[in-house]
Formats: structure tokens, C-alpha cells, sequence
């Protein structure tokens, strides 16, 4: 018997025989003819040259070779093994900067009001969480949410020798939210419980965890309209702002336009002092 039509075969894979697995029939190909049908070899992996790290005083500490690195009070094992071979800049990204790369580096405040507190009052919210941070020495950026609140956020400068970690970062953040609503109880709350929003914003810190999510920014969200978590500049956040003009139909034309958060990274600063500076007027409260 000769092969003369042409079958197209769904299946699993191949056994050790050389047949199909779990075949099923899916048509036959006129199209194809059969002198033409070749089995397929498969090529060996291309081999790709992965050069060995070398250390950068700039990202990473210098230490003898094969010791280990801790990061977040977590031991890393061959932490110069590179997961890969360059990240644009010449060297290759490792096992220790990947880890690096989930230390905290800063803190984000999440400014939720209750359903019937106009957005003027989120707006005046957030210039009071950024004045409170510059009295502690911290630069702070704001953008919309995508939804009814406004995010403030203040990068921080990190200590190679000591990093930073996630609880000391949430501890920081729960206490400036903590004096804030303290000051104003009428209007800012901590906890997180629905029933107790009326009126008033919750002030969430718990953003701050190693394990929690925020929007990031330029993320659309899964609300009507397609709004946008858009980075902003102090200047736009005033009584008039209107989030929801901020869409994946708007963002890209405006971003050709906006300098909101091009000095990011000039504004990290080291969170140590903050905390010293907080716990002061903590005391004298």
C-alpha cells in the first residue's frame, strides 16, 4: 500500500517506537501532496555563550567568590550564577540582582475615600500626606488610581551595607498614616472595615508587604471608561483634577506632553532618617 492522501494528526507526542501519542484525526490536506511529506527532525538547542558575571561596585557588593549574599534576611546560594547574559548595560543579570530587584524601595500610600467624600477632599489628602513626608525629609510623587483614589509614593535610597526590609518599610508607612489620622480623625481612618468609610478616606498602608499588589503606573483598569493610573505632577493635583479624563485613549497623546515623574529616581532618599525624624514627633505628640 502506498501513501497517497495526506491526514492532518492532532497529538501528545512521540513514543519511544517512533509513534504518535493520543492521535486524532483532523482532516485530510488536499493541498499537500504526499511525495512532498517529510518527517521533521528536531535541531539541537542553538549554544549561546553565557559570560561569567563581574562584580559591579555599582549594584553589588564585593566579596570573595562563592560566598553567599543575604538579601531581606534571606541567604542566597551561588548568588553570582547569571540568570541572564545582559541586561543592556554589558553585564549579565544575576541570581543576587534578581533578589535585589524585590527589596523594598520605597513606600505607596493609598488614599481610598468613602463613597460620599468628594474628590477635592482626596485631592487636599494627598498634598497633606506629601507635605508630612517632606517635613521627614522624603521626596513624594502622586498619580491617580484608575478608580476614585489618588496614590502617594516616595522612592528611597538603598543602603547596600543594611537594605531595607518589607516590615520596616510597612512599619514606617502604618505610622505616618497612624499620625495622620490621628491629627484628623474625622476624616482619615486606618482601618480597613467598609462600614467604618463614611465620610472619611482610609489611609492604607498595608500596600507595603513584600506579598501585596498596588497598580502600577500606566495600567489600565477593569472599570468603565478604561481609565488609567496616571503619574502626575504636584501641580495638576489641585481641586479641579478629573481622573477620569486620564483613559487608554488619552494617556498616550498627553505622556508626549507630561514631565510627571521624570525625577523619580533623583528623588530616593534614605528612609533611616525619616524614621528617626518620625519618631521624634511621635514623642513630642
Amino acid at each position: 500500500m502506498k501513501p497517497e492522501l495526506v491526514a492532518e494528526i492532532e497529538f501528545a507526542g512521540w513514543t519511544a517506537d517512533g509513534l504518535v501519542r493520543q492521535a486524532a484525526f483532523k482532516g485530510l490536506r488536499e493541498d499537500k501532496p504526499a511525495k512532498e511529506v517529510q518527517a521533521e527532525k528536531p535541531s539541537p538547542p542553538a549554544k549561546t555563550d553565557t559570560p561569567e558575571p563581574g562584580p559591579s561596585a555599582k549594584t553589588r557588593p564585593v566579596r570573595r567568590k562563592g560566598a553567599k549574599a543575604e538579601v531581606m534576611g534571606v541567604l542566597i546560594s551561588s548568588p553570582d550564577k547569571p540568570l541572564w547574559p545582559d541586561a543592556g548595560d554589558g553585564e549579565p543579570v544575576t541570581k543576587e540582582d534578581l533578589a535585589r530587584y524585590h527589596e523594598a524601595v520605597g513606600t505607596l500610600f493609598d488614599l481610598d475615600p468613602g463613597p460620599d467624600v468628594p474628590f477635592a477632599t482626596v485631592v487636599a489628602a494627598a498634598r497633606e500626606m506629601r507635605d508630612r513626608l517632606d517635613e521627614l525629609g522624603l521626596v513624594s510623587f502622586c498619580k491617580t488610581t484608575g478608580g476614585k483614589g489618588l496614590h502617594v509614593v516616595t522612592p528611597f535610597a538603598v543602603n547596600k551595607r543594611k537594605p531595607l526590609s518589607w516590615a520596616e518599610a510597612k512599619g514606617f508607612a502604618h505610622d505616618v498614616c497612624e499620625q495622620m489620622a490621628r491629627d484628623n480623625p474625622d476624616l482619615y481612618l486606618i482601618k480597613m472595615s467598609k462600614s467604618l468609610r463614611g465620610g472619611r478616606i482610609f489611609l492604607d498602608y498595608l500596600r507595603n508587604d513584600r506579598m501585596a499588589t498596588a497598580v502600577a503606573p500606566l495600567s489600565p483598569r477593569a472599570r468603565p471608561g478604561a481609565t488609567v493610573s496616571m503619574p502626575l505632577n504636584w501641580t495638576q493635583v489641585k481641586s479641579d483634577l478629573y481622573p477620569k479624563r486620564f483613559t487608554v485613549r488619552t494617556v498616550p497623546a498627553l505622556l508626549a506632553k507630561t514631565t510627571a515623574w521624570q525625577d523619580y529616581c533623583d528623588g530616593e532618599r534614605p528612609l533611616e532618617q525619616a524614621i528617626k525624624r518620625l519618631g521624634k514627633s511621635r514623642r513630642a505628640a
